[in-house]
């Protein structure tokens, strides 16, 4: 947990984050696609992402290659950023989806309870969203359950 994260991504600290893990992802999603289709993994970092070889396969042109693993070269090309956004530490599921019209997205499908370790209430947020988000998170099971972040709080002190 951290402020600039909060900033950047949690509505400037007035958000609700979600804790997860790994393990707890993976057990979370039913894989009914072929594992050639998706891929799991931590985000690369470059200084310069156009010079890194996974992220310059072109096939505009000349024959694709059949043979192999083709769409996990597809999807390895998401998994590469700039490194500036490393503080992110970022960790990406990717699955593959073709151009085909009538395919409206990959819906999958997924256990909340086994996916969510804890959920954070920003610590930003006003006293009615804190509650709204305990009152919706009391009905789950979630691992450690629903925790207000402290990160603006004073600091405790101890007795002198």
């Amino acid at each position: 947990e951290s402020l600039g994260m909060w900033m950047l991504y949690g509505a400037e600290g007035h958000g609700v984050a979600v804790r997860s893990t790994v393990g707890r992802f993976k057990a979370a999603i039913e894989r009914k696609l072929p594992t050639s289709h998706y891929m799991f993994g931590p985000m690369n970092y470059h200084e310069d992402v156009e010079s890194f070889e996974n992220t310059r396969y072109d096939f505009r042109t000349g024959t694709i290659p059949l043979s192999g693993n083709l769409w996990q070269k597809v999807l390895s090309v998401g998994f590469n950023k700039r490194v500036a956004y490393s503080y992110e530490r970022e960790w990406r599921a990717a699955i593959y989806q073709d151009r085909r019209p009538e395919i409206q997205g990959v819906g999958v499908p997924v256990e909340l309870e086994t996916l969510i370790d804890l959920v954070y209430v920003g610590p930003k947020c006003c006293e009615v969203g804190t509650q709204a988000v305990v009152s919706v998170g009391s009905g789950r099971s979630f691992g450690d359950g629903v925790a207000v972040s402290m990160l603006l709080s004073p600091p405790l002190r101890s007795p002198v």
